[in-house]
């Protein structure tokens, strides 16, 4: 799995794999609330 800041903006780029469940579909939605949610709480305080 590939992520990355996408150059036009507040964009997430992602590069899965072409074959992947739904539970690994839903395992990088996920990480990827977490994460970003991780990252407001910081700059918002």
């Amino acid at each position: 799995m590939i992520a990355r800041a996408m150059p036009h903006g507040d964009i997430l780029g992602f590069a899965p794999p072409l074959i992947l469940t739904e539970e690994e579909a839903d395992l990088i939605v996920d990480i990827t609330k977490s994460a970003v949610d991780h990252v407001a709480s910081e700059i918002l305080g």
